[in-house]
């Protein structure tokens, strides 16, 4: 045999095995690096935007709180994220935090931010943003170009011309008399394709029919007295008080403002077609009726006597005391937001839709709240002597629910989140398909 050519076979060495897999290993190592390198800067970017989205989610949520004029309340851990700290500054005045709220927040100033936040990596990220004042459902109503306006001067006597001469005034008018009566002017003044503009007020006697094709606006009172009537075929912009007495009759096709306190007294009539805004204390009284064709907002107290009623055909925003008693009612059509609310003696609120309620609320002599939608309860809860509280839709009960004897009912369609149970004979009911029937 010829072993010659077996002996000449060459072969890899172990020394040439192990550089090779020395070498592999450095090219492993290195390309392992690389590869964790980019791996880690994905994971940090998509832990960054992460933390920024989840940032600007709490941030439009505490927006939205202030934009409504709701206290700005957070959690301290936000989803996946930790709250380091929060300075809010209305206007000139920085506001203090309690229980992880801020109460005394006011929309019609502009509001600066500056939110620290933490994720659960302890990636911390800051942000600053200003939030603007909020004009409730944006209504704006001025008098332009009131040095064109044309006076409407008094004779001698001190009466407006009209009396025993004509009713009609045509364009924008300056009225320097304040009052309208049958013994001083004609019984049905008309403004023709005009603003009426009042810089001492107005008061419309019994008999007296005003119409006025655009807006009317008043530096101060606005009255009407019994049986009086008004026909506004735009808006109106009252800085004083506005006063409608006994029977009554205020139409307004478009807005109403109104900068002093109101007051719409027994068997009056008001109806607006589109907004109205009470920057004060409206008061209505026996049987007086108040309708709102789209958004209601109440920046003072609002109170509700003997069979009085409110109805608003979309939402309703109450940001002060709400008190209605002896059979009266307030139906919202929309949404509701509200601040405390004390109901007695058969009183109602009716709302279509969702409601906040911010503060505590108050049902005493078999009164009523009932909400077709859902509801969250921010403070305490009262509800007694036979008094309802019905939610068609989902609740949440944050706040204590009281009293311990003589208590009401509440009754929740959908699910009831009750954080604080109640120690005492209330009857609460959840998933009960029967509220509301």
């Amino acid at each position: 045999m010829n072993f010659r050519q077996l002996h000449n076979e060459k072969g890899i060495t172990l020394v040439e095995l192990l550089a090779a897999l020395g070498l592999l290993a450095i090219v492993i190592t290195l390309s392992a690096g690389v590869l964790m390198q980019l791996l880690g800067s994905e994971e940090e970017a998509s832990a960054n935007i992460s933390l920024k989205q989840n940032t600007n989610v709490l941030l439009s949520e505490m927006r939205n709180q202030f934009t409504e004029g709701r206290n700005i309340c957070y959690d301290g851990e936000h989803g996946d994220l930790e709250v380091v700290s929060i300075n809010l500054t209305n206007g000139e005045q920085e506001l203090t935090e309690e229980n992880g709220c801020f109460t005394n927040a006011n929309n019609s100033e502009a509001m600066q931010v500056k939110l620290t936040v933490k994720s659960k990596t302890d990636k911390t990220y800051t942000t600053e943003t200003t939030w603007n004042k909020s004009e409730p459902y944006n209504l704006a109503i001025q008098l332009e170009n009131s040095d064109d306006i044309d006076d409407v001067e008094n004779d001698e006597e001190g009466n407006p011309p009209g009396k025993d001469e004509y009713c009609d005034y045509y364009g924008d008018k300056k009225f320097s008399q304040s009052t309208f009566g049958e013994w001083n002017s004609c019984l049905t003044p008309t403004v023709h394709q005009g603003n009426a503009w009042f810089p001492n007020g107005i008061t419309i006697f019994e008999g007296i029919r005003f119409t006025i094709d655009y807006n009317l606006f008043s530096d101060q009172a606005f009255i009407f007295n019994h049986n009086s009537k008004a026909f506004i075929n735009k808006s109106a912009k009252v800085k004083g008080d506005l006063e409608v007495r006994s029977s009554g009759d205020l139409n307004i096709k478009e807005h109403l403002i109104t900068e002093g306190n109101a007051t719409l007294q027994e068997d009056s009539r008001t109806k607006i077609l589109r907004d109205a805004r009470f920057e004060k204390d409206l008061k209505m009284t026996s049987k007086g009726e108040l309708e709102v064709g789209e958004n209601f907002s109440t920046q003072g107290n609002l109170t509700m006597h003997n069979n009085s009623h409110i109805t608003v055909n979309n939402n309703g925003k109450l940001l002060s005391n709400v008190f209605l008693t002896t059979s009266s009612s307030l139906n919202i059509k929309g949404t509701l937001t509200s601040n405390s609310i004390l109901l007695e003696n058969k009183s109602t609120i009716f709302v279509n839709k969702k409601v906040e309620l911010l503060n505590s609320v108050r049902l005493k002599g078999t009164s009523m709240i009932h909400i077709k939608g859902d509801a969250h309860f921010y403070k305490d809860i009262h509800v007694q002597d036979r008094s309802k509280i019905i939610v068609e839709g989902n609740a949440t009960f944050d706040g204590p629910i009281t009293p311990k004897n003589g208590a009401g009912s509440i009754c929740v369609k959908g699910d009831a989140d009750i954080k604080q149970m109640p120690d005492s004979d209330i009857k609460i009911t959840q998933n009960d398909s029967s509220c509301g029937r």
